[in-house]
């Protein structure tokens, strides 16, 4: 049996869903839809970030790289998005968190990273709970540290800003920029 398409955003904010700016709507709201825009990207440039950047498809650092972003429902109630940084790629899937309705995790290949949504100052945050790899929960000083939100600017564009630091390793990824609807 098809599982419907959910926004998963609206359904972890409910009623505050409505409350968030409406260039973050929109984006959560328009799946199927290509956004374009610019970001700039940085982390640690030693040898093991940059080859576990290359191997996942992580941005290296960079400014004023061009990016894509693509949302689509998959038919089991998923959303997989599509990040293309310049001439990098990277892909994750998110769904809601079926043993804890309060959360949504997203999966990159091995590893599972679970969230809580929170509204700051017309800043949507996720909020990591914990992660997995290969299924297993991984004490909390071997966990990354994630940073995940998306805002709005003063004329009202969408902005992200993500960075995630490992354990030993330092700066693995971090971006940030805007996107607007592709024309």
């Amino acid at each position: 049996m098809k599982t419907p398409p959910i926004n998963i955003f609206a359904h972890l904010l409910g009623e505050r869903y409505n409350e968030i700016p409406q260039a973050i709507q929109d984006f959560h709201n328009t799946p199927c839809i290509l956004w374009q825009g610019e970001a700039k990207a940085g982390g640690a440039t030693h040898f093991m970030t940059n080859l576990m950047r290359k191997v996942m498809g992580f941005p290296q650092p960079s400014d004023n790289l061009p990016i894509t972003v693509n949302v689509y429902y998959t038919d089991e109630g998923k959303e997989c998005w599509t990040r293309r940084f310049g001439d990098t790629v990277f892909s994750s899937i998110l769904a809601l968190d079926k043993n804890n309705p309060q959360q949504m995790y997203e999966r990159f290949g091995p590893v599972k990273q679970y969230f809580i949504l929170e509204t700051v100052d017309n800043w949507l945050c996720w909020k990591l709970q914990y992660c997995t790899f290969l299924g297993i929960k991984l004490p909390k000083f071997l966990s990354p540290q994630v940073i995940a939100n998306e805002g709005v600017d003063t004329d009202g564009t969408y902005q992200f800003v993500a960075k995630v630091t490992l354990p030993l390793i330092g700066t693995l990824v971090e971006y940030n920029g805007y996107l607007t609807k592709a024309q």
